[in-house]
């Protein structure tokens, strides 16, 4: 089954987020459910996800935190939260806000990156309550250079691959910004979904755990100071300030 969001409604009645509900479902009844994705966020479905008698719920990460639950084995590999900073647009904040007066388009757009960065890394801090060391991260150690790109859905019925993030732009959003996108879904019983699982397990175990992506990203901070307006020592400390600045520029 291929599900794709894009011109002319290719797969009309079959939807993305059809697929990724399914994959979930069957996933309270599997051994495992790996999920692969550069970017991942506690997005909303579009209307309850209800599995009696485990969960109901629109957000993705208590569905996740059901299924474990369950007694699934459930992990999760993306890009540390430092692949989402964006230095020129702490350094625009810190001007704006220096300066009180900017166009309001500009100052919206800047509020609209830091929201993105900050409920990047709470959604990660979340993931992380949950899943505990199966949250797992992409630093690139050993291979500079090359960085984390594929998304890729598993557990022991079926594999989804394709281009869609696990994000409301890359799962929901069907407005004309959302990004066109395409899933794949593969049986575990037809060709291909062996070998797409043993690919999903050369990743796990190549991937690092939630303090050293933690590590790196306070590291790369330290060395830029001057782009925040004060000294952070925590991620707690980053999201404090990220919220600081969102409410100054709302």
């Amino acid at each position: 089954m291929i599900a794709c969001r894009g011109r002319d409604n290719l797969t009309a009645g079959r939807s993305i987020e059809d697929l990724i509900r399914g994959f979930l479902h069957e996933s309270f009844n599997s051994s495992f459910m790996y999920i692969i994705s550069p970017w991942v966020t506690n997005f909303e479905f579009s209307r309850p996800f209800i599995h009696y008698p485990w969960v109901s719920s629109t957000r993705v990460l208590d569905i996740i935190e059901a299924i474990i639950n369950k007694g699934v084995e459930v992990k999760v590999l993306t890009r540390c939260f430092d692949d989402a900073l964006r230095f020129d647009v702490l350094d625009l904040a810190g001007k704006i806000v220096n300066r009180g007066s900017v166009d309001d388009e500009v100052k919206g757009f800047i509020k609209s990156q830091l929201e993105d960065l900050l409920g990047g890394i709470e959604a990660m801090l979340r993931l992380s309550e949950v899943l505990g060391d199966n949250l797992l991260f992409d630093l690139g150690i050993g291979d500079l250079g090359r960085r984390l790109h594929t998304k890729l859905y598993i557990n022991d019925k079926h594999a989804l691959v394709g281009s869609a993030n696990f994000t409301k732009s890359g799962i929901i959003d069907s407005s004309n910004w959302a990004n066109w996108e395409c899933l794949i879904a593969i049986k575990s019983s037809e060709t291909g979904y062996g070998e797409l699982l043993n690919i999903t397990k050369g990743y796990l175990n190549a991937a690092r755990g939630f303090s050293e992506c933690e590590g790196r990203f306070m590291n790369m901070l330290s060395r830029f100071r001057g782009l925040l307006p004060r000294a952070v020592g925590s991620v707690m400390d980053v999201i404090a300030v990220l919220e600081d600045l969102i409410n100054t520029l709302s």
